[in-house]
């Protein structure tokens, strides 16, 4: 999977499991330009506006790395496993759903933690943040 970065790189999640790793390139080259271990990472979102690229690990973790630097960040627990990540345009809020349960978990980035759990009416699995930031649409499990 290959996130965009503002400043024309790309960071790419390569290998699965314990050999997962997310490298860098700048296009049109193909060169790698650093890489960084990140096991059993899978999956993540990216700040459009931000430097940053949140990536789940350990099943239940999101671990935010700086895209410039290729810098793992702190790790902040869920309860669940995540099924779908957005984060605002900055990167400062990150949304969370889980396969197995019905509530919309809102990351705070900065303070890396949990800073608010919203109840939704059924499970969720997809989310969408407009280009501004100001609304997150959640996409029901059916229907």
């Amino acid at each position: 999977v290959a996130y965009p970065q503002i400043s024309g790189t790309l960071v790419v999640l390569t290998g699965r499991g314990k050999n997962s790793r997310i490298v860098r390139i700048r296009p049109p080259e193909s060169r790698i330009v650093d890489s960084l271990d990140l096991p059993e990472a899978s999956g993540g979102t990216a700040a459009p506006l931000g430097d940053r690229v949140y990536f789940v690990q350990n099943g239940n973790t999101v671990t935010a790395v700086q895209a410039r630097a290729l810098a793992k960040g702190n790790s902040i627990s869920l309860d669940h496993h995540p099924s779908d990540l957005a984060a605002t345009p900055s990167g400062d809020r990150i949304y969370v759903v889980s396969d197995s349960s019905q509530k919309l978990e809102v990351l705070d980035a900065l303070q890396e933690r949990v800073s608010a759990t919203v109840d939704l009416p059924g499970r969720a699995r997809e989310l969408r943040v407009d280009p501004i930031g100001r609304y997150v649409l959640v996409r029901p499990a059916r229907g």
